[in-house]
């Protein structure tokens, strides 16, 4: 009884202070593995009170989703803007994506780093479009990502702003609008599309970081 008191109190501080609870955070995490039609991961680590606590998809195996790790930090991710279970949501939509291109390599630099990055970015608009994610938690979790300054790990802020919003606009509402879902890979191959498209944008923005490698 005083155990189940205990993490009770504990659930409301973590929602008082971060807007979104322990218990808000898995149901979050559950529902897009629903969404993408994959196994829950075999762990969900909240670092919230690590030091150096970030939030991103471990596995070591590519070929299994049996070891998939979702790591998150709620410090973190208040920063970025994520202040609801719809918001966090989005975020976790991103890292399951990873979990679902773990076996993939998109065409780019390291093995399509940023190409990875911003094909989770897109699959963040196509869910809030099909799923009616609240506009609230798209603007605060796009916005929040608009901010970044970019590295060889991850594109610049203009880019994932860009690519969240087109799956958003032109994908996730459009389908939900003609009332159908389609599958990953016919997503992901619309996605594509959006990457040729952009090819030469993506190659300058890399410049900074890549050098003569672009």
């Amino acid at each position: 009884m005083f155990h189940y008191l205990d993490n009770f109190h504990k659930n409301l501080e973590r929602k008082s202070r971060y807007g979104v609870s322990f218990f808000e955070c898995e149901n979050a995490i559950n529902e897009v593995c629903n969404f993408f039609g994959i196994p829950a991961p075999a762990f969900i680590q909240d670092l919230t009170d690590h030091p150096q606590g970030n939030t991103m998809f471990v596995d070591r195996n590519r070929l299994s989703y049996a070891d998939d790790i979702i790591c998150y930090s709620m410090e973190q991710l208040k920063a970025l803007g994520v202040n609801s279970k719809d918001a966090f949501s989005l975020v976790m939509t991103h890292e399951c994506t990873h979990r679902v291109l773990q076996n993939t390599n998109l065409p780019g630099l390291d093995h399509g780093q940023w190409e990875q990055e911003l094909c989770c970015d897109y699959f963040m608009g196509v869910r809030a479009g099909l799923d009616k994610i609240t506009m609230e938690a798209l603007q605060s979790v796009r916005n929040g990502l608009a901010q970044s300054e970019g590295s060889k790990s991850h594109p610049n802020g203009q880019l994932r702003y860009d690519v969240i919003s087109y799956g958003w606009t032109w994908v996730g509402n459009m389908d939900l609008i003609q009332r159908r879902r389609r599958t990953f890979k016919e997503y992901l191959a619309i996605f594509e599309q959006w990457r040729q498209k952009h090819a030469e944008e993506i190659r300058l923005a890399q410049m900074p970081f890549y050098g003569e490698r672009v």
